[in-house]
Protein backbone atom coordinates (compact mmCIF):
# COMPACT_ATOMS: atom_id res chain seq x y z
CA UNK A 1 0.00 0.00 0.00
CA UNK A 2 2.96 2.39 0.62
CA UNK A 3 4.63 1.69 -2.26
CA UNK A 4 1.16 2.32 -4.06
CA UNK A 5 0.50 5.76 -2.64
CA UNK A 6 4.10 7.11 -2.94
CA UNK A 7 3.32 6.13 -7.06
CA UNK A 8 0.48 8.09 -6.85
CA UNK A 9 2.02 10.94 -5.17
CA UNK A 10 4.77 10.93 -7.82
CA UNK A 11 2.21 10.86 -11.23
CA UNK A 12 0.53 13.67 -9.68
CA UNK A 13 2.79 15.34 -7.43
CA UNK A 14 2.45 19.93 -7.61
CA UNK A 15 6.26 19.27 -6.62
CA UNK A 16 7.40 18.17 -9.08
CA UNK A 17 8.97 19.25 -12.65
CA UNK A 18 12.73 19.74 -13.47
CA UNK A 19 12.88 23.51 -15.70
CA UNK A 20 14.73 21.45 -18.53
CA UNK A 21 11.88 18.62 -19.08
CA UNK A 22 9.78 20.71 -21.50
CA UNK A 23 9.92 20.10 -25.29
CA UNK A 24 12.97 20.64 -27.27
CA UNK A 25 13.36 22.01 -31.45
CA UNK A 26 13.89 18.76 -33.63
CA UNK A 27 16.51 19.64 -35.35
CA UNK A 28 19.60 20.89 -33.15
CA UNK A 29 18.44 18.84 -30.38
CA UNK A 30 21.00 17.68 -28.99
CA UNK A 31 19.83 14.04 -27.42
CA UNK A 32 21.36 15.05 -24.20
CA UNK A 33 19.01 13.58 -21.94
CA UNK A 34 16.51 16.93 -20.58
CA UNK A 35 17.62 16.70 -16.93
CA UNK A 36 20.99 17.19 -18.26
CA UNK A 37 20.34 20.17 -19.57
CA UNK A 38 18.67 22.60 -16.68
CA UNK A 39 21.40 24.22 -15.17
CA UNK A 40 22.18 26.19 -18.31
CA UNK A 41 22.79 30.11 -17.58
CA UNK A 42 21.84 30.13 -21.61
CA UNK A 43 18.17 28.68 -20.62
CA UNK A 44 15.43 31.04 -22.44
CA UNK A 45 13.74 33.48 -19.48
CA UNK A 46 10.04 34.89 -20.34
CA UNK A 47 9.63 33.48 -23.83
CA UNK A 48 7.63 30.62 -24.48
CA UNK A 49 8.69 29.04 -27.68
CA UNK A 50 5.71 28.03 -30.14
CA UNK A 51 7.51 24.50 -30.58
CA UNK A 52 6.00 21.24 -33.37
CA UNK A 53 4.66 18.31 -30.96
CA UNK A 54 6.89 15.70 -29.45
CA UNK A 55 6.56 12.34 -28.11
CA UNK A 56 8.62 12.34 -25.10
CA UNK A 57 12.07 11.71 -24.90
CA UNK A 58 12.66 7.79 -24.05
CA UNK A 59 14.50 7.42 -20.45
CA UNK A 60 17.91 6.95 -22.23
CA UNK A 61 18.62 3.38 -19.66
CA UNK A 62 21.98 3.05 -21.46
CA UNK A 63 23.46 6.49 -20.36
CA UNK A 64 21.82 6.78 -17.13
CA UNK A 65 20.56 4.65 -14.32
CA UNK A 66 18.45 7.67 -13.19
CA UNK A 67 17.57 11.19 -13.37
CA UNK A 68 19.33 13.56 -10.86
CA UNK A 69 17.12 16.29 -9.07
CA UNK A 70 18.34 18.96 -7.03
CA UNK A 71 19.16 22.32 -6.32
CA UNK A 72 21.53 22.27 -9.45
CA UNK A 73 20.03 19.83 -11.83
CA UNK A 74 16.60 21.16 -11.15
CA UNK A 75 16.90 24.94 -10.51
CA UNK A 76 19.84 25.57 -12.25
CA UNK A 77 21.41 26.99 -8.94
CA UNK A 78 25.09 26.59 -9.42
CA UNK A 79 25.55 26.63 -5.76
CA UNK A 80 24.17 23.93 -5.74
CA UNK A 81 26.67 21.51 -7.25
CA UNK A 82 29.02 21.03 -4.09
CA UNK A 83 25.71 19.24 -3.15
CA UNK A 84 24.60 17.13 -6.07
CA UNK A 85 27.77 16.35 -7.90
CA UNK A 86 29.50 13.02 -6.14
CA UNK A 87 30.96 11.29 -9.34
CA UNK A 88 32.82 12.28 -12.63
CA UNK A 89 30.81 11.62 -15.79
CA UNK A 90 31.69 12.83 -19.37
CA UNK A 91 30.00 12.37 -22.58
CA UNK A 92 31.63 12.74 -26.27
CA UNK A 93 29.23 12.87 -29.25
CA UNK A 94 29.16 12.99 -32.51
CA UNK A 95 26.24 12.51 -34.94
CA UNK A 96 24.25 13.72 -37.68
CA UNK A 97 20.81 13.73 -38.94
CA UNK A 98 17.50 15.31 -41.03
CA UNK A 99 14.18 16.60 -40.48
CA UNK A 100 11.85 17.15 -43.66
CA UNK A 101 8.42 16.89 -44.72
CA UNK A 102 5.37 18.31 -45.79
CA UNK A 103 3.57 18.47 -42.43
CA UNK A 104 4.66 21.95 -40.86
CA UNK A 105 4.46 25.52 -40.41
CA UNK A 106 5.13 28.71 -42.92
CA UNK A 107 8.68 29.37 -41.19
CA UNK A 108 9.73 25.83 -40.59
CA UNK A 109 12.06 24.70 -43.55
CA UNK A 110 11.29 22.03 -45.68
CA UNK A 111 14.45 20.16 -45.28
CA UNK A 112 17.30 20.46 -43.34
CA UNK A 113 20.30 18.17 -42.25
CA UNK A 114 22.34 18.47 -39.27
CA UNK A 115 26.06 17.65 -38.38
CA UNK A 116 27.07 18.01 -34.75
CA UNK A 117 29.48 17.37 -31.63
CA UNK A 118 28.31 17.77 -28.14
CA UNK A 119 30.85 17.46 -24.75
CA UNK A 120 29.33 17.91 -21.37
CA UNK A 121 30.92 16.80 -18.40
CA UNK A 122 30.85 17.12 -14.04
CA UNK A 123 32.98 16.14 -11.47
CA UNK A 124 34.21 16.87 -7.89
CA UNK A 125 36.49 19.84 -7.54
CA UNK A 126 38.39 20.52 -3.99
CA UNK A 127 35.78 21.74 -1.97
CA UNK A 128 33.28 21.88 -4.88
CA UNK A 129 32.12 20.10 -8.18
CA UNK A 130 32.65 21.72 -11.93
CA UNK A 131 30.15 21.38 -14.99
CA UNK A 132 30.08 22.14 -18.24
CA UNK A 133 29.74 21.65 -21.76
CA UNK A 134 30.18 22.20 -25.40
CA UNK A 135 27.88 22.41 -28.73
CA UNK A 136 29.04 23.04 -32.56
CA UNK A 137 26.38 22.05 -35.33
CA UNK A 138 26.31 22.98 -38.80
CA UNK A 139 22.36 23.15 -40.08
CA UNK A 140 21.95 23.06 -44.09
CA UNK A 141 18.28 23.60 -44.62
CA UNK A 142 17.62 23.17 -48.26
CA UNK A 143 15.75 25.27 -49.26
CA UNK A 144 14.88 27.41 -46.35
CA UNK A 145 11.66 28.94 -44.98
CA UNK A 146 10.41 32.64 -45.13
CA UNK A 147 11.79 33.48 -41.84
CA UNK A 148 14.49 35.24 -41.64
CA UNK A 149 14.82 35.82 -38.16
CA UNK A 150 16.90 33.29 -36.28
CA UNK A 151 13.96 31.82 -33.92
CA UNK A 152 10.73 32.53 -35.87
CA UNK A 153 8.22 31.29 -33.33
CA UNK A 154 9.04 32.76 -29.95
CA UNK A 155 6.20 34.57 -27.60
CA UNK A 156 7.62 37.88 -29.44
CA UNK A 157 5.38 38.82 -32.49
CA UNK A 158 7.92 40.85 -33.87
CA UNK A 159 9.28 38.48 -36.90
CA UNK A 160 11.26 39.41 -40.26
CA UNK A 161 10.27 37.59 -43.59
CA UNK A 162 10.73 38.11 -46.76
CA UNK A 163 9.90 36.43 -50.32
CA UNK A 164 12.69 33.72 -50.97
CA UNK A 165 13.48 30.61 -50.17
CA UNK A 166 17.30 29.87 -50.14
CA UNK A 167 19.49 27.23 -49.54
CA UNK A 168 21.16 28.38 -45.92
CA UNK A 169 23.93 27.23 -43.96
CA UNK A 170 23.94 27.47 -40.04
CA UNK A 171 26.32 27.71 -37.66
CA UNK A 172 26.17 27.55 -33.50
CA UNK A 173 28.57 27.25 -31.29
CA UNK A 174 27.55 27.03 -27.32
CA UNK A 175 30.29 27.23 -24.34
CA UNK A 176 29.23 26.89 -20.93
CA UNK A 177 30.21 25.84 -17.67
CA UNK A 178 29.81 26.35 -13.67
CA UNK A 179 31.45 25.88 -10.66
CA UNK A 180 30.65 25.94 -7.06
CA UNK A 181 32.42 25.97 -3.49
CA UNK A 182 31.17 24.98 -0.48
CA UNK A 183 32.64 26.72 2.33
CA UNK A 184 31.26 24.84 5.94
CA UNK A 185 27.26 24.55 5.79
CA UNK A 186 27.12 27.31 2.46
CA UNK A 187 28.05 27.34 -0.95
CA UNK A 188 28.74 29.69 -3.67
CA UNK A 189 28.44 29.28 -7.54
CA UNK A 190 28.69 30.78 -10.60
CA UNK A 191 27.50 29.39 -13.90
CA UNK A 192 27.93 31.60 -17.38
CA UNK A 193 27.71 30.68 -20.97
CA UNK A 194 27.86 32.16 -24.36
CA UNK A 195 26.11 30.97 -27.92
CA UNK A 196 27.03 32.46 -31.34
CA UNK A 197 25.43 31.36 -34.70
CA UNK A 198 25.87 32.40 -38.09
CA UNK A 199 22.97 32.07 -40.50
CA UNK A 200 23.62 33.03 -44.37
CA UNK A 201 22.28 31.85 -47.59
CA UNK A 202 24.06 30.00 -50.09
CA UNK A 203 24.28 30.67 -53.64
CA UNK A 204 21.15 33.23 -53.55
CA UNK A 205 19.91 35.81 -55.53
CA UNK A 206 18.48 37.42 -52.36
CA UNK A 207 21.12 36.92 -50.03
CA UNK A 208 20.48 36.57 -46.21
CA UNK A 209 23.18 37.00 -43.23
CA UNK A 210 22.03 37.12 -40.15
CA UNK A 211 24.13 36.91 -36.97
CA UNK A 212 23.62 36.53 -33.30
CA UNK A 213 25.55 36.09 -29.81
CA UNK A 214 23.78 35.40 -26.40
CA UNK A 215 25.83 35.69 -23.30
CA UNK A 216 24.34 34.50 -19.94
CA UNK A 217 25.72 34.46 -16.10
CA UNK A 218 24.13 32.97 -12.85
CA UNK A 219 25.05 33.71 -9.82
CA UNK A 220 23.94 31.61 -6.88
CA UNK A 221 23.86 31.01 -2.56
CA UNK A 222 22.70 27.83 -0.84
CA UNK A 223 22.77 26.82 2.77
CA UNK A 224 22.60 23.06 4.01
CA UNK A 225 20.09 23.87 7.34
CA UNK A 226 19.97 21.36 10.71
CA UNK A 227 17.34 19.14 9.85
CA UNK A 228 15.44 16.64 7.44
CA UNK A 229 18.08 17.18 4.98
CA UNK A 230 16.93 20.71 4.06
CA UNK A 231 19.21 23.03 1.70
CA UNK A 232 17.60 26.76 1.18
CA UNK A 233 19.35 28.37 -2.17
CA UNK A 234 18.39 31.55 -3.74
CA UNK A 235 20.19 32.56 -7.66
CA UNK A 236 19.30 35.73 -10.40
CA UNK A 237 20.56 35.36 -14.14
CA UNK A 238 20.90 36.98 -16.61
CA UNK A 239 20.55 36.42 -20.54
CA UNK A 240 21.40 39.20 -23.24
CA UNK A 241 21.67 39.39 -26.61
CA UNK A 242 22.17 41.15 -29.99
CA UNK A 243 20.81 39.86 -33.52
CA UNK A 244 21.91 41.32 -36.81
CA UNK A 245 20.16 40.70 -40.20
CA UNK A 246 21.19 41.91 -43.19
CA UNK A 247 19.58 41.46 -46.53
CA UNK A 248 21.13 42.12 -50.00
CA UNK A 249 18.84 43.19 -52.91
CA UNK A 250 20.27 42.40 -56.41
CA UNK A 251 17.84 42.62 -59.96
CA UNK A 252 14.52 41.28 -59.67
CA UNK A 253 15.15 40.35 -56.39
CA UNK A 254 12.35 40.21 -52.92
CA UNK A 255 10.33 41.57 -50.35
CA UNK A 256 10.85 42.02 -47.11
CA UNK A 257 7.68 41.90 -44.20
CA UNK A 258 7.96 42.71 -41.02
CA UNK A 259 5.32 40.87 -39.26
CA UNK A 260 3.85 42.51 -36.21
CA UNK A 261 1.12 40.27 -34.87
CA UNK A 262 -1.82 39.45 -37.30
CA UNK A 263 -1.83 43.36 -38.96
CA UNK A 264 -0.80 43.04 -42.81
CA UNK A 265 2.78 44.18 -42.85
CA UNK A 266 3.82 46.84 -45.06
CA UNK A 267 5.90 45.30 -47.91
CA UNK A 268 9.64 46.63 -48.12
CA UNK A 269 11.05 46.27 -51.65
CA UNK A 270 15.00 45.38 -51.20
CA UNK A 271 16.26 46.88 -54.35
CA UNK A 272 17.99 50.19 -55.97
CA UNK A 273 18.23 52.45 -54.98
CA UNK A 274 17.76 50.04 -51.71
CA UNK A 275 20.32 47.30 -52.20
CA UNK A 276 20.18 46.72 -48.33
CA UNK A 277 17.64 45.88 -45.57
CA UNK A 278 18.94 45.98 -42.03
CA UNK A 279 17.16 44.99 -38.70
CA UNK A 280 18.46 44.63 -35.73
CA UNK A 281 17.46 43.11 -32.26
CA UNK A 282 18.75 43.47 -28.31
CA UNK A 283 17.62 41.23 -25.61
CA UNK A 284 17.99 41.25 -22.34
CA UNK A 285 16.01 38.96 -19.66
CA UNK A 286 16.55 38.69 -16.05
CA UNK A 287 15.12 35.83 -13.13
CA UNK A 288 15.38 35.55 -9.89
CA UNK A 289 14.00 33.01 -7.51
CA UNK A 290 14.59 30.83 -4.30
CA UNK A 291 14.37 26.43 -4.29
CA UNK A 292 13.69 25.03 -1.22
CA UNK A 293 14.97 20.76 -1.18
CA UNK A 294 14.94 17.92 1.57
CA UNK A 295 14.38 14.53 2.37
CA UNK A 296 10.45 13.20 3.58
CA UNK A 297 9.87 9.27 3.96
CA UNK A 298 12.92 8.29 2.22
CA UNK A 299 12.17 10.14 -1.19
CA UNK A 300 14.36 13.54 -2.12
CA UNK A 301 12.33 16.10 -3.14
CA UNK A 302 12.72 20.20 -4.37
CA UNK A 303 10.80 23.02 -5.20
CA UNK A 304 11.33 26.04 -7.25
CA UNK A 305 9.94 29.52 -7.81
CA UNK A 306 11.28 31.98 -9.80
CA UNK A 307 10.26 35.58 -11.34
CA UNK A 308 11.25 36.60 -14.66
CA UNK A 309 11.37 39.95 -16.78
CA UNK A 310 12.85 40.19 -20.71
CA UNK A 311 12.84 43.35 -22.70
CA UNK A 312 13.98 43.55 -26.61
CA UNK A 313 13.81 46.20 -29.26
CA UNK A 314 13.96 45.88 -32.63
CA UNK A 315 15.20 48.99 -35.21
CA UNK A 316 16.85 49.59 -38.51
CA UNK A 317 18.19 52.70 -38.19
CA UNK A 318 21.81 52.88 -37.79
CA UNK A 319 22.57 55.69 -35.58
CA UNK A 320 22.74 56.11 -31.56
CA UNK A 321 19.77 56.10 -29.84
CA UNK A 322 17.63 54.60 -32.96
CA UNK A 323 13.83 54.43 -32.17
CA UNK A 324 12.49 51.00 -31.71
CA UNK A 325 9.89 48.58 -31.71
CA UNK A 326 9.81 46.76 -28.02
CA UNK A 327 8.45 43.95 -26.47
CA UNK A 328 8.40 43.79 -22.99
CA UNK A 329 7.21 40.44 -20.74
CA UNK A 330 7.11 39.54 -17.46
CA UNK A 331 6.60 35.92 -15.93
CA UNK A 332 6.98 33.37 -13.19
CA UNK A 333 8.08 29.96 -12.62
CA UNK A 334 6.77 26.92 -10.04
CA UNK A 335 8.67 24.22 -10.74
CA UNK A 336 10.25 20.65 -8.68
CA UNK A 337 10.47 17.26 -8.13
CA UNK A 338 10.49 14.07 -5.86
CA UNK A 339 12.31 11.08 -6.03
CA UNK A 340 12.43 7.97 -4.54
CA UNK A 341 13.90 4.56 -4.85
CA UNK A 342 12.27 1.15 -3.68
CA UNK A 343 13.72 -2.78 -3.42
CA UNK A 344 16.99 -1.97 -2.43
CA UNK A 345 17.44 0.80 -5.33
CA UNK A 346 16.22 -1.29 -8.03
CA UNK A 347 13.44 0.68 -8.70
CA UNK A 348 13.44 4.56 -8.98
CA UNK A 349 10.80 6.61 -9.52
CA UNK A 350 10.35 10.13 -10.14
CA UNK A 351 7.89 12.72 -10.50
CA UNK A 352 7.81 16.52 -12.27
CA UNK A 353 5.81 19.36 -12.69
CA UNK A 354 6.68 22.83 -14.13
CA UNK A 355 4.15 25.48 -14.28
CA UNK A 356 4.84 29.12 -16.11
CA UNK A 357 3.08 32.08 -17.21
CA UNK A 358 3.85 35.38 -18.99
CA UNK A 359 2.23 38.74 -20.21
CA UNK A 360 4.02 40.49 -22.57
CA UNK A 361 2.90 43.69 -24.49
CA UNK A 362 4.63 45.09 -28.23
CA UNK A 363 4.60 48.35 -29.43
CA UNK A 364 6.15 50.47 -32.47
CA UNK A 365 7.83 53.50 -32.18
CA UNK A 366 5.73 55.26 -34.34
CA UNK A 367 2.45 54.77 -32.33
CA UNK A 368 1.10 55.13 -28.74
CA UNK A 369 0.07 52.14 -26.57
CA UNK A 370 0.23 48.26 -27.07
CA UNK A 371 -0.36 47.08 -30.56
CA UNK A 372 0.03 43.26 -29.60
CA UNK A 373 -0.37 41.08 -26.28
CA UNK A 374 0.34 37.92 -25.37
CA UNK A 375 -0.81 35.72 -22.13
CA UNK A 376 0.71 32.43 -22.18
CA UNK A 377 0.84 29.42 -19.88
CA UNK A 378 2.89 26.13 -19.86
CA UNK A 379 2.22 23.23 -17.86
CA UNK A 380 4.28 20.01 -17.64
CA UNK A 381 4.04 17.06 -15.50
CA UNK A 382 5.57 13.89 -15.92
CA UNK A 383 6.96 10.45 -14.25
CA UNK A 384 9.91 8.20 -14.89
CA UNK A 385 9.99 5.33 -13.68
CA UNK A 386 13.29 2.66 -14.00
CA UNK A 387 13.61 -0.72 -13.03
CA UNK A 388 16.59 -2.85 -13.08
CA UNK A 389 16.52 -6.16 -10.77
CA UNK A 390 19.03 -7.06 -8.96
CA UNK A 391 21.32 -9.81 -10.85
CA UNK A 392 18.77 -9.76 -13.76
CA UNK A 393 20.05 -8.62 -17.51
CA UNK A 394 16.96 -6.51 -18.19
CA UNK A 395 16.04 -2.95 -17.33
CA UNK A 396 12.81 -0.99 -17.67
CA UNK A 397 12.09 2.56 -17.82
CA UNK A 398 8.80 4.51 -19.05
CA UNK A 399 7.99 8.08 -18.75
CA UNK A 400 5.08 9.64 -18.68
CA UNK A 401 4.22 13.13 -19.69
CA UNK A 402 1.19 15.61 -20.20
CA UNK A 403 1.87 19.09 -21.75
CA UNK A 404 -0.68 21.55 -21.49
CA UNK A 405 -0.07 25.06 -23.23
CA UNK A 406 -2.78 28.16 -23.63
CA UNK A 407 -1.96 31.06 -25.35
CA UNK A 408 -4.33 34.31 -25.73
CA UNK A 409 -3.21 36.46 -28.00
CA UNK A 410 -4.44 39.84 -29.01
CA UNK A 411 -4.33 42.36 -32.35
CA UNK A 412 -5.26 45.78 -31.38
CA UNK A 413 -4.80 46.88 -34.91
CA UNK A 414 -5.93 44.05 -37.13
CA UNK A 415 -8.87 44.05 -33.71
CA UNK A 416 -8.97 40.62 -33.55
CA UNK A 417 -7.56 37.50 -31.14
CA UNK A 418 -6.64 34.18 -31.49
CA UNK A 419 -7.43 31.45 -28.38
CA UNK A 420 -5.60 28.03 -28.18
CA UNK A 421 -5.41 25.72 -25.24
CA UNK A 422 -3.70 22.43 -26.08
CA UNK A 423 -2.97 19.17 -24.26
CA UNK A 424 -0.23 16.74 -25.58
CA UNK A 425 -0.06 13.59 -23.04
CA UNK A 426 3.00 10.92 -24.11
CA UNK A 427 4.56 8.05 -23.18
CA UNK A 428 7.85 6.36 -23.44
CA UNK A 429 8.70 2.84 -23.28
CA UNK A 430 12.38 1.14 -23.01
CA UNK A 431 13.22 -1.94 -22.62
CA UNK A 432 17.30 -2.65 -22.01
CA UNK A 433 19.42 -6.73 -21.76
CA UNK A 434 22.77 -6.87 -21.12
CA UNK A 435 24.75 -9.26 -23.83
CA UNK A 436 27.19 -11.28 -22.01
CA UNK A 437 29.60 -9.21 -19.58
CA UNK A 438 30.36 -6.06 -21.99
CA UNK A 439 27.12 -5.38 -24.24
CA UNK A 440 23.56 -4.03 -23.97
CA UNK A 441 21.01 -3.13 -26.48
CA UNK A 442 17.76 -1.03 -25.72
CA UNK A 443 14.64 -0.26 -28.00
CA UNK A 444 12.22 2.39 -26.87
CA UNK A 445 9.14 3.48 -28.24
CA UNK A 446 7.04 6.81 -27.86
CA UNK A 447 3.65 8.22 -28.37
CA UNK A 448 2.01 11.14 -27.61
CA UNK A 449 -1.47 13.08 -28.70
CA UNK A 450 -2.15 16.69 -29.65
CA UNK A 451 -5.22 18.27 -29.64
CA UNK A 452 -6.52 21.54 -28.83
CA UNK A 453 -9.35 23.93 -28.35
CA UNK A 454 -9.58 27.27 -30.29
CA UNK A 455 -10.53 30.35 -31.33
CA UNK A 456 -9.84 31.49 -34.43
CA UNK A 457 -10.46 34.83 -36.76
CA UNK A 458 -11.80 34.50 -40.11
CA UNK A 459 -8.81 34.31 -42.42
CA UNK A 460 -10.28 36.24 -45.51
CA UNK A 461 -10.43 39.79 -44.31
CA UNK A 462 -7.14 39.78 -42.91
CA UNK A 463 -5.00 39.91 -46.26
CA UNK A 464 -2.89 38.10 -48.24
CA UNK A 465 0.27 38.47 -45.86
CA UNK A 466 -1.57 36.96 -42.96
CA UNK A 467 -3.18 33.78 -45.15
CA UNK A 468 0.85 33.22 -45.99
CA UNK A 469 2.58 33.42 -42.98
CA UNK A 470 0.18 32.89 -39.85
CA UNK A 471 -3.00 31.16 -40.71
CA UNK A 472 -1.88 28.12 -41.73
CA UNK A 473 0.42 28.28 -38.19
CA UNK A 474 -2.75 28.87 -36.45
CA UNK A 475 -4.31 25.92 -38.47
CA UNK A 476 -1.66 23.78 -37.75
CA UNK A 477 -2.21 24.05 -34.00
CA UNK A 478 -6.08 23.67 -34.12
CA UNK A 479 -5.46 20.31 -35.84
CA UNK A 480 -5.31 17.08 -34.05
CA UNK A 481 -1.69 15.64 -34.80
CA UNK A 482 0.20 12.46 -33.84
CA UNK A 483 4.05 11.84 -33.14
CA UNK A 484 5.66 9.26 -32.36
CA UNK A 485 9.67 8.38 -31.54
CA UNK A 486 11.23 5.44 -31.78
CA UNK A 487 15.37 4.45 -30.82
CA UNK A 488 18.00 1.62 -30.97
CA UNK A 489 20.88 2.09 -28.88
CA UNK A 490 24.12 -0.45 -28.18
CA UNK A 491 26.57 0.05 -25.57
CA UNK A 492 30.03 -1.69 -25.51
CA UNK A 493 31.73 -1.53 -22.51
CA UNK A 494 35.47 -0.83 -23.00
CA UNK A 495 38.25 -1.12 -20.31
CA UNK A 496 37.71 0.13 -16.99
CA UNK A 497 35.17 3.00 -17.25
CA UNK A 498 35.16 3.91 -20.17
CA UNK A 499 32.55 3.24 -23.10
CA UNK A 500 30.70 3.05 -26.54
CA UNK A 501 27.35 4.11 -27.34
CA UNK A 502 25.77 4.18 -30.27
CA UNK A 503 22.05 5.51 -31.01
CA UNK A 504 19.95 5.59 -33.64
CA UNK A 505 15.96 7.30 -33.57
CA UNK A 506 13.55 8.30 -35.58
CA UNK A 507 10.50 10.48 -35.11
CA UNK A 508 7.32 11.73 -37.38
CA UNK A 509 4.60 13.62 -37.12
CA UNK A 510 1.09 13.85 -38.68
CA UNK A 511 -2.12 15.54 -38.75
CA UNK A 512 -4.84 12.26 -37.06
CA UNK A 513 -7.74 13.48 -38.90
CA UNK A 514 -7.98 12.01 -42.48
CA UNK A 515 -9.39 15.16 -43.86
CA UNK A 516 -8.98 18.75 -42.67
CA UNK A 517 -11.58 20.15 -41.60
CA UNK A 518 -10.09 23.73 -41.13
CA UNK A 519 -8.64 25.81 -44.39
CA UNK A 520 -4.87 26.13 -44.79
CA UNK A 521 -4.36 22.96 -41.88
CA UNK A 522 -1.32 21.07 -42.76
CA UNK A 523 -1.05 17.87 -44.44
CA UNK A 524 0.87 14.76 -45.05
CA UNK A 525 3.59 13.97 -42.43
CA UNK A 526 7.10 14.94 -40.96
CA UNK A 527 10.09 12.76 -39.78
CA UNK A 528 13.03 13.23 -37.96
CA UNK A 529 15.79 10.53 -37.56
CA UNK A 530 19.61 11.01 -35.97
CA UNK A 531 22.03 8.28 -35.60
CA UNK A 532 25.65 9.36 -32.97
CA UNK A 533 28.05 7.51 -31.54
CA UNK A 534 29.26 8.73 -27.96
CA UNK A 535 32.32 8.12 -25.61
CA UNK A 536 31.68 7.79 -21.89
CA UNK A 537 33.96 8.17 -19.27
CA UNK A 538 34.05 7.68 -15.62
CA UNK A 539 30.30 5.37 -16.20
Amino acid sequence: MRLLLSILALLTSAAGLPAQTLPLERGTDTGTPLWMQAWSPLAPIADHPRLLPRAPSPPELLLAARPQIGLFWTAGNPAGLPFDVRDWQAELRVGGGADDGDYKRPLDDQDAGVLQFVGMSWQPVGRGAAAGRVIFDQESPEPSSFADVIDPYPSNPLVVTDTSLPDMRRVRARLEGALGLQFGEWALGLSAGVEVRDNRSHQARFPRLARMSTPGVALGLARRLPFAGLRLSAHGRWVGGRESLTLIGRPGTGVAYQLEGYAEPIPREVAAPNLFYLRKMERNAFAGGLALSGTLWDANWIVFWQLTTRDEEHYSEQRAHPAADRWTADGRVLAGAVQRAFFDDALWLTGYLRSTHLNGDATRSDLEGAIFRGDESVLLVGADVRYAPTGSPWMLGLVLTTFRESRSRRDFIAEVRTEIESWTPGAALEIARALGETTRVSFAYGLSYYSALSTLPDPEPLGPQYQRLIAPELAFYATQAKATTASLCVRQQLRGRTALLLRGHRESLAGRDSEPSLAFAPTGERTLWNLSLSLLLGQ
